[in-house]
């Protein structure tokens, strides 16, 4: 798959997980808000590296 067709399904991907998240952890008040935000940094983080590996 070409690199930027893998970027941009990465981040649609975990765009729709971070809202997910939200949704699950809305429980938590403000700790479930950081707490879905710093999964969905750590995440897309994973992806871009995996992705950078891929082509490289």
């Amino acid at each position: 798959m070409e690199a930027r067709t893998l970027d941009i399904t990465a981040g649609i991907v975990t765009l729709i997980l971070f809202i997910i998240l939200l949704l699950v952890f809305q429980i938590f008040d403000g700790y479930g808000y950081i707490f879905a935000f710093v999964l969905f940094i750590i995440i897309l983080s994973v992806a871009g590296y995996f992705i950078n590996e891929k082509i490289a």
